[in-house]
């Protein structure tokens, strides 16, 4: 289920994860390399390292103080124009299989919906859990 919905969610799509050498980076980008072939790392190296790399993406070394220079203005401009500023992340939390615990959350600036996120994250691992 959470395949069918990865794969219709970010196929054919340019993905870009900063921090991507690093702990949290890297297990995004092996999830996401399975299902994109246009995936993207940045990571200025201060805790991230080489051996993170995942075979799928491409790594740059920068940081997000230099991303537009390296990628380019136009193409944040067209973001900001075509999605109003929103590179639309997700929000997922998995359970000790790597398992999600609920559908992941699209951006919403809303905490109250953030909050209800993880309310039903916490309530679903302790169904699973019991």
């Amino acid at each position: 289920m959470i395949d069918d919905w990865m794969n219709s969610t970010f196929f054919d799509k340019k993905i870009l994860i900063t921090g991507g050498a690093g702990f949290i980076g890297s297990h995004l980008a092996e999830k996401l390399a399975k299902f994109t072939n246009n995936l993207t790392c940045i990571d200025n190296y201060l805790s991230g390292c080489v051996s993170n790399h995942v075979e799928g993406a491409s790594y740059v070394d920068g940081d997000i103080k230099t991303i537009v220079d390296i990628f380019g203005k136009q193409n944040f401009d067209f973001q900001i124009t075509e999605f109003k500023g929103n590179a639309q992340p997700y929000y997922v939390l998995l359970d000790t299989d790597e398992q999600p615990l609920v559908k992941p959350l699209s951006y919403d600036a809303s905490v109250s919906n953030f909050v209800v996120f993880l309310e039903a994250a916490m309530s679903e691992f302790q169904r699973r859990n019991q």
